[in-house]
């Protein structure tokens, strides 16, 4: 086919037709058959223009270099090829590939179709886009899962983007993931599946920055940091929550950063009639961390790793956005004494400068636009405001704090990225490690309990099964009935939470298991409107017989076996 621009919408409905049309997670290929024909409008074209010329000049991107020791799909190297010096999509590094000239070059379709699968971390061989981030919390986080799942030569790197150039000489462009998430509608697109959607969230790359086809990038200050060097030279020690033992594993990667969020940025305690109180908050955090001279010679070693000049030469001092980088793990103090006679002694008012202002020497656009759930982020422009008073420099505008928003028709609703952590992420987000060892401890725990029932249950299948038997008393007296149905209703309810462990149990689904419970209740019900009935043909059999709420209970004298649940 040769070394071109493919259709991958096109290519994906050709070859994977049966794929597309059976796959639950995708709901309706044909969506995207309707956009295949489209380019993007002239309104589409002018937000992206816009979208490129905010956020900050630095950014940073994690990779693995090369593949892991060990085989398996998780011990790969990253997505397309990065270097010190050139970074590849995907696209750009197979045969019969290549990214268009243009963003704008692809279909409406497939803007769609690429863009959904980046943000959902679904490599596609014909992916032309790459992923920085602009969190320091990510960055580590990132890094450190790969390099726990044994992936190779796993780097961190930052990124100045106003030397990034494409193959043309012209500067790239750096895009918002959310601004293309929003321009493109890609949540809107009837392809994806439930499942997809929740890998879709936007909370979960509102740090995130795409650029499109490969970045030739010439800098004399930033290099590559290997995390094993990082490690090496005290990164546990700035952050103690990022150590796991070797045998340990941990929660996935956004889990993982709202776990690293609550040690970092403890919330306040909750409020009287509070719901969902706050697990992490940058703004309600109680607690503030010291910046000592001993965390600043620990950061300065750390990130002396990012530049190019030997890092032990006299005067030689990390380049000022890593530095403040890998301050910002948790909550600082304002206005440090310690860490602003650092920056006075050690740095320039130009570097300053540097970080925040583009080449009129006004602020950048949209530097202090920042999601509420990076409190990361704020620390770090907090920290530039330190330094910007340091040396009397113009002021930041104050942060303007971002909320998601959810498509309703034609009306959308806000809410808070913070909120949605609070409830989807405050059970099963654990600061533990997970660990193996005990994980199969507990299955093999497990397998016996379901053993053991498994054969009790096979001592029952000998014994006389059960009828409607008397529903009197010994006094010879019926029992009052009361509203049988609102009974059954109890006695559902009472036993739901006994339904999903019978299953898991005893093998059976869970639909199987819920079928014979109703049946058993509609029996119930039946027996206690016309009790009567049954009386002269069941005098003398043992049964369970039901009390007022509905549920099981046996005769008097009934034996253990007969007690045992179904």
């Amino acid at each position: 086919m040769g070394n071109q621009p493919r259709d991958l919408v096109r290519e994906s409905l050709g070859l994977n037709e049966r794929l597309l049309t059976e796959d639950e997670n995708k709901k309706d290929p044909r969506a995207l058959r309707a956009l295949a024909s489209l380019q993007p409008t002239p309104e589409q074209i002018a937000s992206l223009e816009l979208a490129s010329s905010v956020g900050p000049n630095f950014l940073g991107r994690t990779a693995s270099l090369t593949r892991g020791e060990s085989f398996g799909w998780y011990h790969r190297k990253s997505n397309g090829f990065t270097a010190q010096d050139l970074l590849l999509p995907s696209a750009d590094t197979r045969d019969n590939y290549r990214s268009h000239d243009h963003l704008t070059d692809l279909s409406q379709a497939e803007l769609v179709y690429m863009i959904g699968h980046h943000l959902q971390w679904m490599d596609l061989r014909g992916d032309e886009l790459l992923s920085y981030s602009k969190d320091p919390l990510f960055l580590v986080v990132h890094a450190l899962r790969r390099y726990h799942e044994k992936q190779g030569n796993v780097t961190i790197q930052f990124l100045d983007r106003r030397k990034a150039k494409t193959v043309t000489g012209e500067p790239v462009a750096f895009y918002n993931a959310l601004d293309l998430y929003t321009i493109f509608e890609v949540p809107r697109s009837s392809h994806w599946g439930q499942s997809n959607m929740v890998r879709l969230h936007p909370r979960k790359f509102t740090q995130e920055f795409l650029t499109h086809g490969p970045v030739l990038y010439d800098d004399d200050v930033f290099k590559q940091a290997r995390i094993e060097d990082l490690i090496q030279d005290g990164l546990y020690d700035i952050f103690p929550e990022f150590h796991a033992p070797a045998d340990h594993k941990r929660a996935g990667l956004y889990t993982l950063q709202v776990v690293m969020r609550r040690v970092g940025f403890p919330a306040r305690a909750a409020r009287n009639g509070e719901v969902y109180p706050p697990i992490y908050s940058y703004v309600e955090c109680p607690t503030t961390f010291p910046i000592t001279i001993e965390l600043l010679e620990k950061v300065r070693r750390v990130t002396l790793h990012f530049h190019k000049v030997v890092g032990g030469q006299v005067g030689v001092e990390p380049p000022l956005h890593a530095f403040i980088c890998f301050l910002t793990f948790q909550k600082r103090k304002s206005a440090e004494p310690s860490f602003m006679e650092w920056i006075r002694r050690r740095y320039t008012a130009q570097d300053v400068l540097e970080l925040y202002t583009d080449t009129n020497g006004k602020p950048l656009a949209g530097f202090t636009t920042v999601a509420d759930n990076l409190p990361g982020y704020k620390q770090y422009l907090d920290l530039i405001r330190d330094c910007i008073a340091v040396f009397s420099l113009p002021a930041l505008p104050d942060n303007h704090v971002e909320t998601g928003h959810v498509f309703q028709g034609t009306m959308s609703q806000s809410y808070a990225y913070e909120e949605v952590d609070n409830k989807w992420q405050r059970e099963d987000v654990k600061s533990e490690y997970w660990c193996p060892t005990m994980n199969a401890l507990r299955l093999d725990s497990s397998r016996r309990r379901r053993k053991a029932k498994a054969e009790a249950k096979k001592t029952l299948t000998g014994a006389q099964p059960a009828t409607s038997a008397s529903l009197v008393p010994a006094s010879g007296s019926p029992e009052p009935l009361g509203d049988a149905d609102n009974d059954v209703e109890e006695a559902e309810e009472s036993s739901a939470p006994r339904l999903v462990e019978d299953a898991e149990d005893e093998g059976d689904s869970i639909f199987e298991v819920l079928r014979r419970s109703r049946q058993q209740h509609e029996n119930a019900l039946q027996d206690t409107r016309s009790p009567r009935q049954n009386l002269g043909n069941h005098d003398n059999e043992s049964e369970p017989v039901t009390n007022s709420a509905g549920a099981f209970r046996p005769l008097q004298g009934a034996s253990d076996a007969a007690m045992a649940p179904f």
